[in-house]
């Protein structure tokens, strides 16, 4: 049979909608009421929950940090700091540390597996309370040096 014949059998063989003369309704799966919106939609692209992301700000937001820290963790929280790896995504960079230059520069490697994060840590093992208080702000200065460090400004190394 030839391609074209094999194609109406098909379309053939589909049953047709019943036709009720109901009158058709929008429905968003997305929406508790069924509507469209642009910002659901992008959220959903992007991959933002908003219960989850309601919850990850309530958890940040408890932590006794200052404003900016809770912001940081935020940006970080939703993979929005900028790192050699997030810009080799767009081509502008190559995603290797510019430090150790064997490892890709993700936000991880930046605030944990960096060789001068990881002396950081190493000496916030014997602090007695190592709660989200000092994670946080540890976490956030390690992030401004690795920036000062990138930008070639003059902020006080902590090693």
């Amino acid at each position: 049979m030839s391609a074209v014949v094999l194609e109406n059998v098909i379309i053939i063989s589909v049953v047709p909608p019943h036709n009720d003369n109901d009158m058709d309704v929008k429905l968003w799966p997305w929406n508790s009421m069924g509507g469209f919106t642009v910002a659901e939609t992008y959220r959903r692209i992007a991959g933002f929950h908003m219960h989850h992301d309601l919850q990850s700000w309530k958890q940040i937001w408890r932590i006794e940090s200052a404003g900016r820290v809770k912001v940081f963790l935020w940006q970080d929280f939703h993979d929005r700091l900028l790192n050699n790896w997030r810009m080799a995504r767009w081509n502008l960079k190559s995603p290797y540390c510019s430090y150790c230059g064997h490892l890709e520069e993700t936000t991880c490697h930046v605030l944990r597996d960096f060789p001068l994060a990881n002396i950081i840590w190493s000496h916030l093992v014997d602090i007695q309370h190592r709660g989200s208080t000092v994670w946080s702000t540890t976490c956030f200065w390690i992030w401004k040096w690795r920036n000062a460090r990138v930008h070639n400004t003059n902020l006080q190394e902590p090693w």
